[in-house]
């Protein structure tokens, strides 16, 4: 019985990873395009640019901390907590227990139009994006530009990986869905363990009420 499970399952995952390539092939065959093979391997590492971290991540990230003020400063570093939680897991864990090949490695008719190296399942680039995207639209959950701009950034992330040819579909979904699980759950104890809830809306605080004992 035992054996018969394990060839079932390594003809489903073959049958998975046929299908995951001929995804890659048909956006290869497609979708590619001059301007597209220019952005997407300049947009997904955009963040390893150092003067795109000068001019642009830092002044950002100082202003919007500013904006917080000292009494939600402790969410910017649940954020960064998060994202280092996110990012070992997949980078660290996943990807070492799965030891999956990159798209181009196993099959030779995938070319690849930006670098990439390590094992391919899971995504990272997904899952911190994801992740990214599902922390700060709990920070501002009435606020739809801020949910359309930072989800159009994850998707398109997303996306970027399958384009390049550097990802099969599977390890982007799985990226993201990791990366949402893990911020969803961090946000429950996040919001369990804070005493004092805040009403990122507004200037003013939220008290929750507290019962009294006795």
């Amino acid at each position: 019985m035992m054996a018969i499970y394990c060839i079932r399952t390594f003809e489903c995952l073959s049958a998975i990873e046929i299908y995951d390539s001929q995804i890659i092939l048909f956006v290869q065959n497609n979708f590619r395009n001059d301007f597209g093979n220019w952005f997407f391997p300049f947009y997904t590492d955009l963040h390893k640019q150092f003067w795109f971290t000068l001019s642009f991540t830092l002044p950002v990230l100082i202003v919007w901390i500013l904006k917080l003020g000292k009494a939600k400063i402790t969410y910017f570093y649940f954020l960064v907590f998060n994202l280092i939680i996110v990012d070992v897991f997949c980078g660290q864990i996943i990807k070492k227990a799965f030891a999956r090949q990159r798209p181009f490695v196993t099959f030779n008719q995938i070319e690849p139009i930006s670098p990439a190296s390590g094992f391919s399942f899971v995504s990272n680039h997904a899952a911190n994006s994801i992740a990214i995207a599902t922390i700060l639209t709990s920070l501002y959950p009435n606020n739809k530009k801020v949910f359309y701009i930072v989800w159009s950034f994850a998707l398109l992330t997303c996306f970027s990986r399958l384009y390049n040819g550097v990802h099969f579909l599977s390890d982007i979904i799985a990226g993201g869905l990791i990366g949402f699980i893990i911020s969803k759950i961090s946000l429950y104890f996040y919001n369990k363990q804070t005493v004092v809830k805040y009403n990122f809306n507004s200037k003013h605080l939220k008290i929750p009420n507290k019962e009294s004992k006795g």
